[in-house]
């Protein structure tokens, strides 16, 4: 349940400032990663690039601070239960978008497999996953969110760790 809130009348204003540098750090990390390697770490393209994202991030970070209504308030980071979720997230969500990114290259490249049969090797752990969320929703009604959190991460780490060894056989 949400409490209601009292509706002010004047809305805070949107940080097109932070925004703007928000997005261009954000398009400029992906191009410093993704052209990183064609280009060469040093090419001086790469370091421009990469002088001009850290200046972006750095612009985006003080404009946060320093802003009445800002996009992010890093504040919240001070509350360290926050702060761990937030960390835990971005972790999982690297890892899980790795595996799923690298399973279906991994059977085209290496198996030799078409994209189709690449997408249906993907296709049981999503038909596992549809079959136990609903158990999954009733445990984390009965359990400590922290604990389920753990073992989902610990059973995570075994799995990638089991998939670390694959080859072609």
């Amino acid at each position: 349940f949400i409490p209601d809130t009292e509706k002010s009348a004047e809305k805070p204003h949107f940080d097109w400032r932070g925004y703007l540098l928000l997005a261009a750090a954000t398009a400029l990390l992906l191009t410093f990663i993704a052209d990183g390697q064609r280009l060469g770490w040093a090419s001086n393209d790469i370091l421009v690039i990469g002088l001009l994202c850290l200046l972006s991030w750095t612009g985006f970070v003080v404009t946060q601070l320093n802003n009445a209504s800002p996009l992010l308030d890093f504040r919240l980071f001070a509350n360290s239960r926050f702060a761990a979720a937030v960390l835990i997230g971005f972790i999982f969500g690297i890892g899980n978008f790795a595996t799923s990114y690298i399973i279906p290259v991994f059977a085209q490249q290496v198996q030799g497999f078409t994209p189709s049969a690449a997408g249906l090797v993907m296709a049981p752990a999503g038909l596992l996953l549809s079959a136990c969320l609903p158990f999954g929703g009733r445990l984390a009604d009965s359990v400590a969110a922290h604990r389920l959190i753990i073992v989902g991460l610990v059973i995570f780490a075994v799995g990638a760790f089991l998939q670390s060894g694959a080859d072609a056989n």
